[in-house]
């Protein structure tokens, strides 16, 4: 009996007990395929991805693809999915360094440019993965994607067909929430946001909180940030910083400082304090979104600023012992996409003065350089205390940041005090085309 044919004795069921959809044997559409069939043939499944590659296991003349947009795919069949119910994925990444992505790709008809991909999850390297999928439409294939580009990975395991199976096995309430996950689960300690604050239970989505905090004002217009100057949230200029405190007290302290580069990529770097001597970054960044003290003794004394090189203007301030960045400014990484989810405003805005708080969003790259209004409110003579929902996406590579404006003629005054914080969630895609456009 040839691989492709192999089948299950079924127990002999009386035609009475038929349903009226019961249908015996495959369609010879889909082809005589009946019990559990395994791919390829035999049961086993060892599977080599160069860096960066695409690879299908099914498809015995694709081994694997450096750009799959590039590949013509017709002509290429897919598998028949027959009288199944269930494709039961169980593979191993014991000999991956990095993640791999593994797609199920569905159609009605046999040919690989005609399908689409329905379900995408992540598996992480050095793990064992099992998963049973539903049956969509009438073929199926899948490809496999290897996220290392340093690396070949080396995926051994089986895929199979199969109309008895266990579908929504239950998962305990410790365990990892993988967003991957398709079945649902009663979960009555916490919630996904909770998940996503802890940090560690889901590892692709992260949640930030960003602060800006003013104190005086002197000026008509300036960034929520403790300085009167004001930076061009629109320069697409990339230059080297310097780091500087204004107390020898911070001198040998290692701060963490994270901007974008040229390119649009956000990355970050370590920088030791100097006290009050400027301290050079290795990369050249058009903006810079965090500063953050870091291991010992982990505070900052005074007042820190990061500085453009070349001209000395202020791109990002941390106030006295705050241990933190205290500029509404946030870089989108650009790998991930964003929500911001809220804002909250805190403070009071001097006598006989009414200001705007503004929330922009700002594009800058070789084919935009524009800024976008995503929030305003008005604040006059006296408190404010109140949250905002926004629930604005943020792209990736995007920038976001905060201004007071005043509506008189006048400065702000200096009896002026606001504090600003914007709760952020990013999403982190393996490929964002796949997902989201």
């Amino acid at each position: 009996m040839s691989t492709s044919q192999l089948s299950t004795r079924l127990p002999i069921i009386p035609k009475d007990f038929h349903s009226s959809s019961y249908v015996p044997n495959a369609s010879p559409k889909k082809g005589a395929i009946d019990g559990n069939y395994s791919f390829p043939s035999g049961s086993n499944l060892s599977q080599r991805i160069g860096t960066s590659n695409t690879a299908y296991p099914l498809i015995p003349t694709v081994e694997q693809l450096t750009v799959t947009n590039n590949f013509n795919f017709s002509g290429n069949t897919m598998t028949p999915t027959a009288n199944f119910n269930v494709i039961k994925v169980d593979l191993n990444t014991k000999n991956c360094t990095q993640s791999v992505r593994l797609n199920l790709h569905y159609g009605v008809s046999k040919e690989l440019g005609d399908s689409s991909i329905k379900y995408s999850t992540v598996i992480a390297p050095n793990s064992n993965f099992y998963r049973n999928y539903p049956v969509s439409n009438d073929f199926f294939t899948v490809s496999m994607e290897n996220e290392s580009t340093t690396s070949n990975a080396l995926v051994n395991g089986k895929i199979s067909l199969s109309k008895y199976t266990q579908f929504n096995p239950p998962i305990q309430t410790q365990d990892l929430a993988d967003r991957f996950i398709m079945n649902n689960a009663s979960r009555i300690t916490n919630s996904f946001e909770d998940d996503v604050i802890l940090g560690s239970r889901v590892q692709d989505v992260t949640k930030e909180s960003i602060m800006g905090i003013t104190n005086s004002v002197g000026v008509l217009k300036k960034l929520n940030w403790e300085l009167d100057d004001n930076f061009d949230f629109l320069s697409s200029t990339s230059t080297t910083v310097n780091l500087i405190s204004d107390t020898e007290s911070d001198s040998g302290t290692f701060f963490v400082i994270r901007g974008q580069l040229a390119d649009g990529t956000r990355t970050s770097e370590g920088v030791v304090c100097n006290g009050t001597s400027n301290v050079t970054s290795t990369n050249s960044y058009s903006c810079i979104d965090l500063i953050d003290p870091f291991f010992i003794p982990g505070n900052n004394v005074g007042n820190i600023r990061v500085n453009r090189s070349t001209n000395g203007k202020p791109m990002c301030f941390s106030q006295a012992e705050s241990g933190r960045s205290t500029t509404l400014s946030f870089i989108n990484d650009s790998k991930a996409y964003s929500i911001v989810k809220t804002l909250s405003l805190v403070g009071h805005i001097g006598l006989n003065h009414e200001t705007k708080f503004r929330l922009y969003r700002a594009t800058v790259d070789s084919i935009n350089n524009r800024k976008v209004l995503v929030f305003e409110t008005n604040i006059k003579n006296g408190s404010i205390n109140q949250e905002f929902k926004i629930d604005q996406r943020l792209i990736k590579s995007e920038r976001l940041f905060g201004e007071l404006v005043s509506v008189s003629a006048t400065s702000l005054g200096d009896d002026t005090r606001l504090t600003s914080k914007v709760d952020i969630v990013s999403y982190f895609l393996f490929d964002e085309n796949k997902v989201l456009s």
